[in-house]
């Protein structure tokens, strides 16, 4: 499928890194295939061409959140559609993301 992953962590205080894994179940800094590390909130995106994305379905993205300092938060994963969306001479294409997505375009040029 064309269905990739976005993880959100939003601190109420501290800093919540996240660190997440399609094969390690308690996901490090060491053994994580993906992080956000950032100071304060965090957000994650994994794109289906990613190499580490699961290979089979179903699958299962194992999130490990590390406090890098003493944290209260909540966290949401979502998926969306990440497929090829296919743009036409002149046509404006409307889209939207959410924070740290991404949006993927094809324009075919003629002879």
């Amino acid at each position: 499928t064309d269905m990739a992953v976005n993880v959100t962590v939003t601190p109420f205080y501290g800093d919540p890194d996240i660190y997440a894994s399609f094969t390690a179940q308690h996901p490090t800094a060491a053994t994580a295939d993906f992080s956000a590390t950032a100071l304060g909130g965090d957000s994650l995106s994994v794109s289906h061409f990613a190499a580490e994305f699961c290979t089979t379905r179903p699958c299962s993205l194992f999130i490990g959140v590390h406090g890098a300092s003493e944290a209260r938060f909540s966290v949401v994963a979502r998926q969306h559609n990440e497929s090829m969306i296919s743009l036409m001479d002149g046509v404006p294409q409307h889209a939207e993301l959410g924070a740290g997505s991404w949006a993927y375009f094809r324009f075919s040029l003629g002879p």
